[in-house]
């Protein structure tokens, strides 16, 4: 009886019994794959979401100061790093060196997210300018003042107020986009950020007409879909969302004088 315990314990798996076993782990594997990717996703999701959200706060926290004067999208300004020392142009013409004391420089985390600047100490100021994880809607809040359209007085008075520069006079603000989740190319590589996002249209359409990933990022406003999908959304009146291409190709999520999906520059006057 003993030798017979002994011959079946010595016999160990046999091959078949060991495949058998491998099959069922791959197959365990293959099914929690995409549950493991989805909860990557979600997490990703929740942190874009909140240092959307500590964004927008800085940046009305400027408006605040400034009498209630929106930040120029684009438009040189004084402003300095972390050390202290001035930023030239034209790092200090885009957005993030403005904002940065807003957020008491803490911009890993706010402003950079899914990379980290160039260990370059002379490019690292530039970098972080140019590629933030956000982009701003420079054309309508805050206004481009270097390319057009440019906000000038004649431009004013051939389409309207179609730049919002004073957070009173914005009528839509639950509505109207400042900041998008942004990426952009350079020299064939893709990089998870860029310091402006364009609208669908300006004095006609800008965007292609649906989103193709192989599509260079400029065809989609420089908008970035890589969330399942959505984009990460920044409204003027503080709140952040997830949202689809589909719901931001629409000038009134844009522009606040915008009346219709397919508005432009030119069919506003």
């Amino acid at each position: 009886m003993e030798r017979d315990v002994d011959r079946i314990s010595n016999q160990g798996f046999t091959l078949v019994e060991l495949l058998s076993v491998i099959a069922i782990l791959g197959i365990l594997a293959a099914l929690m794959l995409p549950c493991v990717q989805r909860a990557r996703k979600t997490a990703q999701a929740a942190r874009h979401l909140g240092a959307a959200r500590n964004l927008i706060q800085a940046y009305l926290i400027y408006s605040s100061d400034f009498d209630g004067r929106l930040m120029p999208g684009y438009a040189p300004a004084f402003v300095t790093n972390r050390a202290g020392t001035p930023v030239g142009y034209p790092a200090n013409a885009r957005y993030p060196w403005k904002i940065a004391p807003y957020l008491a420089f803490s911009i890993e985390g706010t402003l950079l997210l899914d990379r980290i600047p160039d260990e370059d100490p002379e490019q690292v100021d530039y970098q972080i300018s140019l590629y933030p994880s956000f982009g701003v809607n420079a054309a309508f809040v805050g206004g481009n003042f270097i390319s057009g359209p440019v906000p000038t007085p004649s431009a004013l008075s051939r389409f309207g107020p179609f730049v919002a520069q004073r957070l009173s006079k914005v009528r839509n603000s639950h509505q109207l986009i400042v900041f998008a989740a942004a990426h952009s190319r350079s020299e064939g590589q893709d990089i998870a950020g860029y310091h402006v996002v364009t609208p669908p249209s300006l004095t006609s359409r800008e965007w292609a007409a649906s989103l193709d990933s192989n599509a260079p990022p400029s065809a989609h406003g420089f908008v970035d879909y890589r969330l399942n999908g959505k984009t990460v959304s920044v409204m003027l009146d503080g709140h952040a969302e997830l949202e689809p291409f589909t719901a931001l190709d629409d000038m009134r999520r844009w522009c606040d004088i915008a009346e219709s999906p397919d508005w432009s520059l030119q069919s506003g006057r």
